[in-house]
């Protein structure tokens, strides 16, 4: 199965000074499945600051993995109520990140709109951190 979707992508970003940042938009993408797991890829666009950078998520069974591959370079994994660490290559330096997700929902319906759900804090030290809501819905 490969097929070419439209996400609608709603992320919203509050810093450890509660400033808070949301972004809505859409972008053209591929639904594909690679053994036993779903991947979803689409291009950032210079909206998201990222322009040049492919993102791809990979839907496995208790785990959501975003890998970035472009002007940003990263792999993140998210797992409910779990702390991963990744590192995050930005044009401005490598940067060691924590994450804890403390949400995790996929809601994957055939012929509907299907859902992505994700909360989780980013920590780039002890007292810089981002709270992260992503929604990403698309029809397949």
């Amino acid at each position: 199965m490969d097929k070419d979707i439209l996400i609608h992508i709603k992320a919203s970003q509050t810093d450890f000074e509660k400033k808070k940042d949301t972004m809505e938009l859409y972008a053209e993408g591929k639904l594909y499945e690679k053994e036993s797991s779903l991947f979803i890829s689409y291009s950032e666009s210079e909206l998201t600051g990222m322009e040049g950078t492919k993102s791809t998520l990979k839907i496995a069974e208790d785990s959501i993995t975003l890998i970035r591959f472009g002007s940003i370079n990263a792999k993140m994994v998210f797992e409910r109520n779990k702390k991963t660490r990744s590192k995050y290559e930005t044009p401005y330096g490598i940067f060691d990140i924590s994450i804890f997700t403390n949400k995790l929902e996929v809601n994957m319906l055939q012929g509907e709109k299907s859902t992505i759900h994700l909360g989780y804090t980013v920590h780039f030290d002890a007292e810089n951190f981002y709270k992260n809501e992503l929604l990403l819905s698309f029809k397949n």
